[in-house]
């Protein structure tokens, strides 16, 4: 199993980026710190076939990191406010199967379908909100779905695939509300204010600190969704 591969070694360069910017106030997290995981491939690999009936494609397994573990998070104040972000990584191939928080009394039956098939790998338990994001596990799929369960919208099916939003992450730090730049979806309702508002304060700081990337792609996904 890879360990050290482009998504691992993309993490591990956000991480030291964060901790680069003294106006990066960090509350939880180090990467560095972080044990590697002590869980046999084996056992993982029988957990979630025991949970899910089927194994996890190589487009998943190929993106593997060695950590059980990893958790970031942070917040900068600017001019017109702040940012904040937040990722709870759980490496689907290197721990036990995380299964979403039971919400049964506002699903739908279809909803709840879905979420039978649903594998959490990201949540965001610092900032006190209860979304996630999640792998769908179905039977012989090679690229599983990406979907980001939001308590003001239930759940969106995301325009990701696992390695791609490991990459993503690194680039926007798990800003709060960067999800929704890969959803169909309005931001146009008051709902998605506080979230509007950190993506645009993203979308105005990052471009100065991180200049080695190019923030335009996600601009234009912000805007489109206005």
């Amino acid at each position: 199993m890879t360990t050290h591969n482009d998504c691992e070694l993309a993490l591990r360069k956000a991480v030291r980026e964060l901790q680069a910017v003294p106006a990066i106030q960090i509350s939880v997290g180090e990467l560095e710190d972080e044990a590697p995981s002590d869980l046999s491939p084996a056992q993982v690999e029988n957990a979630i076939r025991e949970e899910f009936g089927t194994n996890l494609p190589q487009s998943v397994t190929q993106c593997s990191v060695a950590y059980e573990h990893i958790s970031y998070h942070w917040w900068i104040d600017h001019s017109e406010g702040s940012v904040s972000g937040e990722f709870n990584l759980r490496p689907p191939c290197t721990c036990l199967p995380a299964i979403p928080p039971s919400a049964e009394w506002v699903m739908s039956d279809s909803e709840r379908e879905l979420s039978d098939q649903f594998l959490l790998f990201d949540d965001f338990p610092q900032g006190g909100t209860d979304p996630y994001v999640a792998l769908r596990l179905e039977s012989d799929t090679r690229s599983p779905e990406i979907w980001y369960h939001a308590t003001e919208c239930g759940p969106l099916l995301l325009d990701l695939d696992y390695c791609t939003y490991l990459r993503t992450l690194a680039i926007t730090k798990g800003a709060l509300g960067w999800h929704f730049l890969f959803a169909d979806i309005s931001l146009k309702q008051a709902d998605f204010r506080s979230y509007i508002n950190e993506l645009k304060g993203m979308l105005a700081v990052f471009p100065e600190l991180f200049p080695e990337y190019d923030y335009t792609s996600l601009q234009q996904r912000l805007e489109a969704r206005l």
